[in-house]
């Protein structure tokens, strides 16, 4: 009788099973690299962007937004770690961004003395890379040791590269393999290692 049960059970739960994601119909379009749906994907934009220009106040919206997006006078929010204040902060010279740090005391001065840890844009022109940026976790807590995410055009974040930068350097970085070095530090990726960053002396 139990058997019977069970397999009553198994039956039922097979025929109300949700269609499998191969019989997804719509399921091209996960392809976030995929020619076919990229092109979609304008095609919707280019149909949407037709629509917003022709209400009466987009263009003003448009142009308040870009002017707010590259005022050099908006607030570099601060990711205060110890005694120190890290920053990301993207302008219209820096698109990609810069990854940037400045004392607390200097920050608390209202003009911050900043000194640049990462440049993006720099990094992918010389890496070839389409680079985004996706946080950073420091080491405390000295914080002075920290592993940089980032991913490529914006796809699920990931590590990636190894550097190093010196207190009062710049940058000293490391191309990116497209094959994980189990000698690399931190841990491998499916597209190549961490990118390790000193902010300052310990």
């Amino acid at each position: 009788m139990l058997r019977l049960l069970l397999l009553s059970f198994a039956l039922l739960a097979m025929k109300t099973a949700p269609t499998l994601a191969q019989d997804d119909p719509h399921q091209w379009l996960e392809g976030v690299t995929d020619p076919k749906a990229l092109d979609w994907v304008q095609q919707q934009n280019k149909r949407s962007l037709a629509v917003l220009e022709q209400q009466p106040r987009f263009a003003d919206f448009r142009k308040r937004a870009e002017d707010i997006y590259a005022d050099k006078r908006r607030i570099a929010y601060p990711d205060i770690q110890g005694d120190d204040v890290f920053n990301f902060w993207q302008d219209d010279a820096n698109p990609r961004g810069l990854w940037r740090i400045a004392t607390l005391k200097s920050y608390l001065t209202g003009k911050p003395a900043w000194r640049t840890l990462l440049d993006l844009d720099d990094l992918a022109k010389r890496e070839n890379e389409n680079w985004v940026w996706k946080g950073a976790d420091c080491l405390g807590p000295v914080f002075n040791r920290c592993l940089v995410y980032l991913s490529r055009g914006a796809r699920t974040r990931r590590s990636c590269g190894s550097s190093t930068v010196r207190p009062t350097g710049s940058p000293q970085t490391a191309s990116c393999s497209a094959k994980p070095s189990t000698g690399s530090p931190g841990w491998t990726t499916t597209g190549c290692w961490s990118r390790l960053i000193t902010a300052r002396a310990a």
